[in-house]
Parts: C-alpha cells; sequence; structure tokens
C-alpha cells in the first residue's frame, strides 16, 4: 500500500491560507501559512535525500506532536522520493504512558512504511543498574538528579537502537526538537539528538497550529471523496474536485479514504497528548517552567533569544525583562531565563576543541617552523 498521503490524485490547496494566532513577535511567522511551511520542508528533505542517496529515514516515535509531525511530514515527501526510499519509524517505551503508547502506534500505522513497537523497559533496568554500581550511586530514586540521569540513559539508549536501524538501511536519524525544546534545553546531547531537523526552526506553538491547519485540510479532503463537499466552505471549485475525483476508481478512492481517516485518527491522538519529555522526569513540560500555555514561554524566548543576537537594540535587556515581568509575572519569566542561560553549553560546539589558529597565535615564534615542518613538529 502506498502510504504517501499526498499524492497526484489529491494535490495540497495552494492557498496558502492564514492561521494568525494573534502573534506580536516581529519576526514570527506571520499569518501562519501551513501550506508554504510544509511545502518547504518537502522540497528541502527531499532535496538532500536525493544528493546523498539515502534508503530510508529511522524516526522514534513517541506520540508526541513532534515525532508525529515529523512522521506526517516525511510521509508527505513520498511522492518526489525514491520508490524504495522508507520511513522507518520504532516506539521505544521505557516509561511512557499507555495514552502515549497508543499514539505512537496510530503514528507508526499512519505514516510508516515499517513500524515496530519494542519495549526498552528490561534493557533500561540493567543499564541504570549498571551504572548505579560503577558511581556507587545511593541516591533515592525519585530524587531530581536521579531522574535527569536516569532519562538520559533512556534518550541514549534509544539512540543506539536507531542509529543501528539507520546504519542497516542506509540512512539518517530524525532528529525532532523544536525551537522551543532547543532554547530551552529540553534534549540530551549524544541522545535525542539525530542527523537532519525537520522542525527545527519552528517554535513550539507555531507547530501545534501547523499540526491542526494539517489536520483540518486532510479532513477537508475526505468530506471531499466522500461526496460531502460544500462548495461554500473550501479550497477547491465544483469543477476542480470532479477532475481530481475521476482519475482514481472506487476501490481507489475508497482505500484512500481510509488513510486517511487512520492519518486525521493519529493527528488527533497527538494533539490530544499532554507534552511531555517522554522521560519520566515530570508529568508534563510546563511543569518544568511554570508557565500556562506555549504561547506564553515561546514569547519570552523569542524576545530573549532576539536581544541576545542584537544586544545593541533600541530597547535595552532590563525593559526587555521588565515588560516580561509584567506580562508573564517574574517567577514564569526568570524560570524561562534560567532554564535558556543554563543550557547555553548544550547549543554551543560539541565536542569543544582547541583550536590550531588558537594555538599559533599564542605561540607565533612557531608559525613559520610548523608552516615548513608540520610533519616533523610532532618528533
Amino acid at each position: 500500500m502506498d502510504k504517501a498521503l499526498r499524492g497526484d490524485a489529491i494535490p495540497g490547496p495552494r492557498s496558502y491560507r492564514g492561521y494568525n494566532q494573534g502573534y506580536t513577535y516581529k519576526k514570527f511567522i506571520r499569518g501562519f501559512y501551513h501550506s508554504a511551511i510544509r511545502d518547504y520542508i518537502i522540497q528541502r528533505f527531499v532535496d538532500y535525500v536525493k544528493k546523498y542517496n539515502l534508503k530510508s529515514a529511522v524516526l522514534g516515535i513517541s506520540g508526541g506532536i513532534d515525532s508525529t509531525l515529523c512522521a506526517y511530514l516525511i510521509n508527505c515527501c513520498k511522492p518526489e522520493l525514491p520508490r524504495d526510499f522508507k520511513l522507518i519509524g520504532r516506539s521505544y517505551p521505557i516509561k511512557n504512558s499507555q495514552e502515549e503508547n497508543s499514539a505512537a502506534d496510530l503514528v507508526g500505522k499512519a505514516f510508516c512504511d515499517d513500524f515496530e513497537t519494542h519495549s526498552l523497559l528490561e534493557d533500561f533496568k540493567a543499564l541504570v543498574k549498571s551504572t548505579n554500581k560503577e558511581t556507587h550511586d545511593y541516591l533515592k530514586e525519585t530524587t531530581q538528579e536521579h531522574l535527569i540521569r536516569e532519562g538520559n540513559i533512556q534518550a541514549r539508549l534509544r539512540m543506539i537502537h536507531l542509529y543501528n536501524l539507520s546504519q542497516a538501511h542506509r540512512g539518517i536519524v530524525i532528529d525532532t526538537d523544536n525551537m522551543t525544546e532547543h532554547n530551552l534545553g529540553f534534549f540530551t546531547i549524544h541522545g535525542d539528538v539525530g542527523d537532519l531537523n525537520p522542525i527545527g526552526f519552528l517554535w513550539k506553538n507555531e507547530i501545534f497550529e501547523f499540526v491542526r491547519a494539517e489536520c483540518n485540510e486532510l479532513k477537508e479532503y475526505l468530506r471531499n471523496l466522500k461526496g460531502e463537499y460544500d462548495p461554500n466552505n473550501g479550497n477547491y471549485s465544483t469543477e476542480a474536485f470532479n477532475a481530481i475525483s475521476e482519475k482514481i476508481s472506487e476501490a481507489e478512492k475508497n482505500e484512500r479514504i481510509a488513510e486517511l481517516e487512520l492519518a486525521v485518527k493519529a493527528l488527533e491522538a497527538s494533539l490530544a497528548l499532554i507534552p511531555t519529555d517522554g522521560l519520566g522526569i515530570t508529568s508534563s513540560d510546563l511543569e518544568q517552567i511554570g508557565a500556562r500555555s506555549y504561547a506564553d514561554v515561546d514569547d519570552i524566548l523569542f524576545n530573549l533569544t532576539e536581544y541576545a543576537m542584537n544586544p545593541e537594540a533600541a530597547v535595552g535587556w532590563d525593559e526587555i525583562l521588565n515588560s516580561l515581568c509584567k506580562k508573564y509575572t517574574t517567577d514564569v519569566v526568570m524560570a524561562v531565563f534560567k532554564r535558556w542561560q543554563g543550557s547555553m553549553y548544550k547549543r554551543g560546539e560539541h565536542p569543544i576543541r582547541f583550536h590550531r589558529e588558537d594555538f599559533l597565535k599564542d605561540n607565533e615564534y612557531l608559525q613559520e617552523e610548523i608552516r615548513v615542518r608540520p610533519c616533523e613538529f610532532h618528533h
């Protein structure tokens, strides 16, 4: 069965319909042109796959909104990719909830060519037991420090499996972090950081709006395929959709309806979940910050990062912080600020290197000798 949701028979509309939620960010994606974002990601992903002759994309699926969107978008790329290209999805539950596992199963079935679920709980327990012995760790399992370390083990254990699959299938591992998580440090170095990130330029709230918009569009396809088309409320003219419908047989139409219904069900299941790190550290991402919504967090982070990139801006640092504190309370702003500032090392160079250029600057008298005899310098 062709798992691509978007093919020649059901083209995506090019109306660039806006989904403006009232954002005030200066450089935010205004009007939320989800079709333009989707087309941009598809084109970039297809170009990369073809350039390096890749045969697969390997994706860890948690059931959360980010991995779900990545699965959906890569599925949308299928009509433009070689026919033997596969989206390989894996769910590796450890401390995940039943709701997350059920959503992951729906996402895998809806969008992946090869999907399996393998519990890593016993492997995780064995690793924790081993590492605790090595570090002589007698901390109670409920302490925050212990939970964070266990969370890192979970992320790195999953990535061992994903990279093994990637090597076996000439593929790349998909990174699913968004801009919000990146700036908050909600990722594990050498853990849930992959090779290619299709959604890393989007803020978390944009991702929610993106998925809602795409879900609404798929529902519109379904109404049209089922003969429920409303000419007063849709992107297609009656003539245009009749022309589309004539291209596919009744059997193909029924198969398409089943695929689209599963896709909508998967997207809606993911949207309904409370965002978590999937590591059991806290019950939700927002709980770690104390914010009301991701819209608040994104606004705070946007202003922090905007000033960091342009410290000579007309509005000063104190003014920015005071304005944000009045809008969102001091506790929330400082919680976001501390996570942003405290995780800067994660966003830096890895591994940290001592550079040859710096060495030569500090030792000018050696420059000529190294330039003339680079090999002999080491003896």
